[in-house]
């Protein structure tokens, strides 16, 4: 083995042991080695690990706030008792402007645009259990399937009800 072979071998293995010790650290040193084209050192176990848990993790924010942000939607649709209370709908007109939001900053990219609408029946479907099971609503008070489109709850203006009787516009 050369000198080059050994150093490259010993350098992997240092950033193997420093991935567990500070990943700040080795996520930097990484990406170092990646611009370098120094390949031959790049820890590329924990590389590819955390790249697919990075894919998984923007996923799931995307599904959490998806599934949230239809759940406030909901509450405004079906939870009529206490839509009589004002501070009830400008609390949840709140919420909902927070996760469009939030929602928004991730559906800038095409795939995560794409996962949102994949997961758009699933997320309709969880808040709906979230909110029967939280005695929300009946089972009967909420349908099986969306009144609404993903393009309708993601657009800032549009909510389930007319919402300027609740607010001084």
């Amino acid at each position: 083995m050369s000198w080059d072979e050994t150093m490259a071998v010993q350098t992997a293995l240092s950033m193997k042991a420093l991935y567990d010790l500070d990943f700040v650290l080795w996520a930097s040193k990484t990406a170092e080695l990646l611009k370098l084209k120094k390949f031959d050192e790049v820890d590329w176990e924990n590389l590819i690990e955390e790249v697919e848990c990075m894919g998984k993790s923007d996923r799931r924010a995307v599904e959490s706030l998806l599934t949230r942000l239809i759940e406030h939607l909901s509450r405004l649709a079906y939870h009529k008792s206490e839509r009589e209370r004002e501070r009830n709908v400008c609390h949840w007109v709140g919420e909902i402007a927070s996760f469009r939001t939030r929602l928004g900053e991730w559906l800038e990219t095409t795939t995560l645009t794409n996962h949102a609408r994949d997961y758009f029946q699933k997320a309709y479907s969880n808040a709906r259990k979230t909110l029967i099971q939280a005695k929300t609503v009946t089972d009967d008070a909420i349908p099986v399937e969306p009144s609404f489109s993903l393009e309708q709850v993601l657009d800032g203006e549009w909510f389930p009800i007319a919402i300027d009787y609740y607010f001084d516009v």
